[in-house]
């Protein structure tokens, strides 16, 4: 009888002395869950590796896979715009402006060379310009109511007596010059022997 429950238990004992030793070896069945899972990790790089080289051989040797494109190299790149030129400036020729003329007219009398009062004061006003002027010049007309040969002496009398009158205004006679006309060019245009105010005059032109 005791013999026969030794041999059980030492059945017992063979029967579990696997599973002790199964038990008391976890680190062997851990390292061989890693093992699986790096193998596993392996083969899913292996294949992505073998997916870029697939897909290189067949759109040309050094075509990126999709996956392994940089999306900053994808960007449009914007050209930059050329900078506008500037035009050169146009050198436009310098326009002498003409020198202004200051000028007027005194009438006389009939048969006559001496400056009425309103004449004495158009000379006088115009005296004070003419002494900053570069010329003056007179000239003298008459109308048509006497001789030709008469006319002419009364006009150089009339642009006399008004270069006198600007003398004595203090405009430096140098500056001065007479002409005379007689009955030539008239400013009204009339028959021999009219008698016509307009055309008994003086003219006084100032050049700055």
């Amino acid at each position: 009888m005791f013999k026969r429950l030794l041999t059980s238990s030492a059945l017992v004992t063979l029967i579990a002395a696997p599973t002790a030793v199964s038990a008391g070896t976890p680190g062997t069945t851990a390292q061989k869950g890693i093992s699986e899972a790096q193998m596993h990790k392996a083969d899913e790089t292996s294949q992505l590796t073998e997916g870029r080289i697939e897909h290189q051989n067949s759109k040309g040797e050094g075509a990126p896979h999709p996956l392994f494109i940089d999306e900053q190299k994808t960007r449009p790149q914007t050209a930059e715009a050329p900078e506008p030129e500037t035009p050169e400036p146009q050198q436009t020729a310098a326009v002498e402006t003409p020198k202004p003329v200051r000028e007027t007219t005194v009438y006389f009398d009939l048969d006559e060379s001496h400056l009425r009062p309103r004449g004495e004061s158009k000379v006088d006003a115009l005296a004070e310009r003419a002494q900053d002027g570069d010329a003056v010049v007179v000239k003298g007309y008459t109308d048509t109511t006497a001789s030709e040969s008469y006319n002419m002496d009364l006009s150089r009398e009339r642009a006399r007596e008004v270069a006198q009158a600007l003398v004595a205004e203090g405009v430096d006679d140098g500056k001065i010059s007479a002409d005379w006309y007689g009955e030539n060019r008239l400013a009204v245009q009339t028959a021999d022997g009219v008698l016509e105010q307009d055309n008994r005059r003086a003219r006084i032109v100032v050049k700055d």
